[in-house]
């Protein structure tokens, strides 16, 4: 077990491939803490985090606050409690950039869980980068949401807010930010936002918005307002493999010629 002591202004944490539970300690002022958490890839056993009234920004150039790299394990887990601010400030111009909130992309396994109802976790990405998900041309991995607290997740412009970053299409070559695997799940409630051309849940532009699944008694708010999905695919892009099933409650609003759950802007829907 590791504790990770934050501080006002720059901080830079690698989080060793050899720890099985970082507690990540904020003592500083309050909104006045940036840089970025790393977690090694490549690990042999799966990570639990903790994170308490964490209120982390991040820098010019570095790819999220919150980053749990190539991990592919199933038991991978982030907890959080009190109130949490993961605000990505890096936005200097231009839809390469790189601007995730918490970095799961494809290849990681990470599941998300409240502490109790009271707990909450506000994730803002920016430029091409998901609020929880992929970067730029990134799908997103393999994410989970359970518990019962509050998550309120924004995307960044082209991406979702949970899901695939800001895909691209040019010279004949298409690198689409796929959703990837999002379990959406518990008692909790769940507001996720994208302002460009990603889906609130599900694909950033050009992306597919696939294998979403949303159970038990979750409250879901998901919107795009640009040409995304509510709930599915990007701009151009597919939804495939939606599943929704318990006692939840959906809003779902898609933006310009899009669904409110199925295919983005002149994106196809299938097997909801």
């Amino acid at each position: 077990m590791g504790n990770y002591n934050l501080n006002s202004g720059f901080n830079n944490v690698i989080i060793p491939r050899t720890e099985t539970v970082a507690n990540i300690v904020y003592s500083g002022a309050l909104g006045t803490a940036y840089g970025i958490i790393t977690v090694e890839s490549n690990r042999s056993k799966p990570l639990i985090m903790n994170i308490n009234n964490l209120r982390f920004g991040d820098v010019v150039g570095q790819p999220a606050c919150i980053d749990f790299g190539n991990n592919n394990l199933g038991n991978n887990k982030l907890y959080f409690s009190g109130t949490n601010s993961i605000t990505n400030l890096s936005v200097t111009g231009g839809s390469k950039e790189r601007h995730c909130a918490i970095r799961v992309t494809k290849g990681t396994t990470v599941t998300i869980i409240a502490s109790d109802s009271t707990s909450t976790l506000t994730c803002t990405g920016a430029s091409s980068g998901a609020g929880i998900g992929g970067d730029y041309t990134e799908s997103g991995g393999n994410i989970t949401i359970d518990g019962d607290g509050t998550v309120t997740v924004n995307g960044g412009y082209g991406a979702a807010g949970i899901g695939g970053g800001g895909g691209i299409y040019r010279d004949n070559e298409l690198k689409p930010g796929n959703s990837g695997n999002i379990i959406i799940r518990g008692n909790g409630n769940i507001i996720s936002t994208a302002i460009g051309e990603g889906a609130g849940i599900g694909g950033g532009a050009f992306g597919f918005g696939e294998n979403i699944i949303i159970e038990g008694s979750v409250n879901v708010k998901s919107k795009s307002d640009g040409i995304g999905a509510g709930i599915g695919g990007g701009e151009y892009g597919k939804s495939e493999n939606i599943t929704i099933t318990g006692t939840v409650t959906i809003e779902a609003i898609g933006g310009f010629g899009a669904a409110g759950i199925d295919g983005g802007f002149l994106g196809k829907g299938g097997n909801t």
